[in-house]
């Protein structure tokens, strides 16, 4: 787990892009990357309206999930266990905090508490 403090959306974006392009290289799923395209456009257009709650993005196999911590839960129980896991927090002007781990379980059970982790 690592986090990043006072970071500008574009560092966000590239960090997430790459470990997007890491995942897809490794389990050969060519939808990680349009998904994460996708991901950081909706987080920008969150970000433009203020960041009220922490904003996350899981990193699964075969794509992307992102929203609020509920949002992204129910989408990785349903469609697949996430590999990486962020949560970005605003933090002031431009700037965000972003918390960044690769998930260590593979258990469903046990997804919840790997998001509260962070």
């Amino acid at each position: 787990m690592k986090t990043y403090n006072d970071i500008p959306f574009h560092r966000i974006s590239e960090m997430l892009t790459q470990a997007a392009l890491g995942v897809a290289a490794v389990c050969d799923c060519k939808f990680t990357i349009p998904d994460m395209v996708c991901s950081l456009s909706d987080f920008s257009k969150e970000a433009c309206h203020g960041l009220k709650e922490p904003y996350y993005i899981a990193i699964r196999e075969m794509g992307t999930e992102s929203g609020n911590k509920e949002h992204c839960l129910a989408r990785c129980k349903g469609l697949g266990y996430p590999i990486i896991i962020a949560k970005i927090e605003y933090r002031e002007v431009c700037n965000y905090n972003m918390t960044i781990m690769f998930t260590q379980n593979r258990d469903f059970s046990k997804m919840e508490q790997e998001f509260n982790s962070l």
